[in-house]
Protein backbone atom coordinates (compact mmCIF):
# COMPACT_ATOMS: atom_id res chain seq x y z
CA UNK A 1 0.00 0.00 0.00
CA UNK A 2 1.90 3.80 -0.73
CA UNK A 3 2.28 5.67 1.79
CA UNK A 4 0.52 8.98 2.43
CA UNK A 5 1.07 12.13 1.92
CA UNK A 6 2.40 13.46 5.18
CA UNK A 7 0.75 16.79 6.68
CA UNK A 8 3.71 19.23 7.37
CA UNK A 9 3.00 22.21 9.37
CA UNK A 10 4.31 25.77 8.19
CA UNK A 11 4.82 28.81 9.77
CA UNK A 12 4.06 32.40 8.04
CA UNK A 13 5.59 35.63 9.86
CA UNK A 14 4.50 38.42 9.34
CA UNK A 15 5.78 41.76 8.73
CA UNK A 16 6.36 43.95 11.61
CA UNK A 17 3.90 47.44 11.76
CA UNK A 18 5.81 50.37 10.42
CA UNK A 19 6.46 51.90 14.02
CA UNK A 20 7.88 48.93 15.41
CA UNK A 21 11.21 50.52 13.79
CA UNK A 22 11.13 53.50 15.90
CA UNK A 23 10.20 51.10 19.13
CA UNK A 24 12.97 49.08 18.07
CA UNK A 25 15.07 52.19 18.55
CA UNK A 26 13.53 53.75 21.86
CA UNK A 27 14.41 50.25 23.64
CA UNK A 28 17.97 50.59 21.44
CA UNK A 29 18.80 53.83 23.51
CA UNK A 30 16.79 53.68 26.79
CA UNK A 31 13.97 56.19 25.85
CA UNK A 32 11.46 53.18 25.40
CA UNK A 33 7.76 54.08 27.10
CA UNK A 34 5.28 51.37 27.82
CA UNK A 35 2.05 52.34 26.34
CA UNK A 36 -0.66 50.70 24.90
CA UNK A 37 0.05 52.57 21.96
CA UNK A 38 3.46 50.84 21.24
CA UNK A 39 2.34 47.08 22.70
CA UNK A 40 -0.21 47.71 19.86
CA UNK A 41 2.48 48.78 16.97
CA UNK A 42 4.37 45.72 17.84
CA UNK A 43 1.37 43.01 16.81
CA UNK A 44 0.50 42.24 13.10
CA UNK A 45 -1.90 44.62 11.09
CA UNK A 46 -5.03 43.06 10.27
CA UNK A 47 -4.33 43.74 6.81
CA UNK A 48 -1.36 41.08 6.87
CA UNK A 49 -3.56 38.77 8.91
CA UNK A 50 -6.20 38.58 6.40
CA UNK A 51 -4.20 38.54 3.23
CA UNK A 52 -2.14 35.25 4.69
CA UNK A 53 -5.37 33.29 6.31
CA UNK A 54 -7.06 33.76 2.17
CA UNK A 55 -3.92 32.54 0.97
CA UNK A 56 -4.26 29.19 3.13
CA UNK A 57 -8.16 29.15 2.28
CA UNK A 58 -7.64 29.78 -1.24
CA UNK A 59 -4.97 26.67 -1.48
CA UNK A 60 -6.84 24.40 0.61
CA UNK A 61 -4.52 23.96 3.31
CA UNK A 62 -5.02 24.01 7.18
CA UNK A 63 -5.36 27.09 9.62
CA UNK A 64 -3.43 26.17 12.84
CA UNK A 65 -3.47 28.72 14.52
CA UNK A 66 -2.76 32.65 14.40
CA UNK A 67 -1.05 34.98 16.94
CA UNK A 68 -0.90 38.41 16.28
CA UNK A 69 1.29 39.75 18.98
CA UNK A 70 3.98 37.07 17.58
CA UNK A 71 3.14 38.28 14.51
CA UNK A 72 2.83 34.59 13.12
CA UNK A 73 0.12 32.08 11.05
CA UNK A 74 0.46 28.52 11.45
CA UNK A 75 -0.66 26.40 9.02
CA UNK A 76 -0.84 22.12 7.38
CA UNK A 77 -0.82 20.89 4.53
CA UNK A 78 -0.14 17.94 2.23
CA UNK A 79 2.93 18.11 0.24
CA UNK A 80 1.19 18.44 -2.81
CA UNK A 81 -0.58 21.02 -1.39
CA UNK A 82 2.07 22.86 -0.23
CA UNK A 83 3.87 22.22 -3.62
CA UNK A 84 0.72 23.61 -5.61
CA UNK A 85 0.43 26.95 -2.80
CA UNK A 86 4.16 27.37 -3.46
CA UNK A 87 4.83 26.41 -6.91
CA UNK A 88 7.67 24.36 -6.02
CA UNK A 89 8.78 20.87 -5.65
CA UNK A 90 9.67 19.03 -2.89
CA UNK A 91 11.73 16.07 -2.65
CA UNK A 92 14.73 14.75 -0.38
CA UNK A 93 18.53 13.24 -1.56
CA UNK A 94 17.79 10.17 -0.65
CA UNK A 95 15.71 7.23 1.35
CA UNK A 96 15.83 8.62 5.00
CA UNK A 97 17.14 12.32 3.75
CA UNK A 98 14.67 15.20 4.99
CA UNK A 99 12.71 16.53 2.67
CA UNK A 100 13.11 20.31 0.99
CA UNK A 101 12.49 22.39 -2.00
CA UNK A 102 14.02 21.28 -5.16
CA UNK A 103 14.32 24.80 -6.32
CA UNK A 104 14.67 28.19 -4.79
CA UNK A 105 11.39 28.85 -2.99
CA UNK A 106 9.91 31.99 -3.73
CA UNK A 107 7.27 33.99 -1.70
CA UNK A 108 3.61 34.18 -4.04
CA UNK A 109 2.84 37.74 -4.82
CA UNK A 110 -0.20 37.73 -2.93
CA UNK A 111 1.72 37.89 0.46
CA UNK A 112 4.58 40.36 -0.65
CA UNK A 113 4.59 43.02 1.59
CA UNK A 114 2.55 41.06 3.73
CA UNK A 115 4.73 37.98 5.13
CA UNK A 116 8.75 38.01 5.75
CA UNK A 117 9.81 34.46 6.24
CA UNK A 118 7.80 30.99 5.91
CA UNK A 119 9.33 28.44 7.88
CA UNK A 120 8.85 24.66 8.17
CA UNK A 121 9.03 23.98 3.75
CA UNK A 122 12.61 22.82 4.59
CA UNK A 123 13.12 19.82 6.97
CA UNK A 124 16.49 19.78 6.99
CA UNK A 125 18.39 20.33 10.03
CA UNK A 126 19.90 23.69 10.50
CA UNK A 127 22.68 22.70 12.68
CA UNK A 128 24.53 19.47 13.20
CA UNK A 129 25.75 18.12 16.84
CA UNK A 130 29.58 18.61 16.46
CA UNK A 131 30.47 16.17 20.27
CA UNK A 132 31.76 19.29 21.96
CA UNK A 133 31.42 17.12 25.40
CA UNK A 134 28.33 19.08 25.93
CA UNK A 135 25.91 16.82 28.86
Amino acid sequence: MPEADPTWTITFVLRPAPAAEEIGRQLLSGSYQVSAANKEAMVAGTTDMRAVVDFIQQHGLHLVSQNAASRTVKAAGTVAQLEAAFGVSLGSEGVDEPMHPKEELKLPAELAGHVIAVLGMDQRPIAKPRGAGFL
